[in-house]
């Protein structure tokens, strides 16, 4: 059922996206907490694992947009504070968060050249590439000197985001019944068929009719 979900799922979804998407915005929810919400709006039970595989299948149909999580941080940044950090060494940073510190005091100067206080994004694969750290090492450095006051680490969405494509559409006119009952029908004798094969004697034969010559 997961990987060919009831047609009921794919308009549970596409409503759901267009009750809480104004065209062009971007919404920040993994596939479980979808269908969290999908039960408390529509009052049915809705599966996250089926409401991912759906996703996923609007993603590949071209009418949504499922996007990667940014590899990097937000961070609050106040100018004078970090200068410290950097130049004054107060507070006392150390190792692996003082090159951190002094890798995104200069992105912010050169970033924010006038600016007191600002929201940048720093990129850990990015800054790899600048200093001897791996990515992991970077984010543990970046989270310490968070922790240290020097600057504040915004949470992130880590999931896939979600953005709608083809917006006001009807989901019927993409996807019909008879399409995904004819995919499960095809699903479900290609399993059958792989059933057969530890009783067949001519195994590589079998392969080769499966898979087509």
């Amino acid at each position: 059922m997961v990987s060919n979900p009831p047609y009921q799922y794919f308009e549970w979804v596409w409503d759901y996206l267009h009750l809480v998407l104004k065209e062009g915005e971007v919404l920040e929810s993994s596939a479980e907490t979808i269908a969290e919400n999908i039960g408390r709006k529509f009052g049915v039970k809705a599966d996250g694992k089926i409401v991912g595989t759906v996703l996923a299948s609007l993603h590949k149909r071209g009418l949504i947009k499922r996007k990667e999580p940014v590899k990097g941080f937000v961070l609050n940044v106040d100018r004078e504070t970090l200068r410290k950090a950097v130049e004054d060494n107060e507070p006392k940073l150390r190792g692996n968060m003082k090159k951190v510190a002094e890798q995104i005091w200069e992105q912010f100067k050169i970033e924010n050249p006038k600016e007191q206080q600002v929201e940048m994004y720093v990129c850990h694969a990015l800054m790899s590439t600048k200093i001897d750290l791996s990515a992991d090492s970077i984010k543990n450095a970046v989270k310490g000197v968070g922790k240290k006051g020097v600057f504040e680490v915004i949470p992130q969405f880590r999931g896939k985001s979600t953005r709608i494509i083809k917006y006001g559409i009807k989901i019927s006119d993409e996807i019909s019944r008879e399409e995904l009952d004819k995919k499960a029908e095809r699903d479900m004798h290609r399993f059958r068929q792989m059933c057969r094969y530890p009783h067949v004697p001519d195994k590589v034969e079998f392969i080769r009719e499966y898979f087509g010559r």
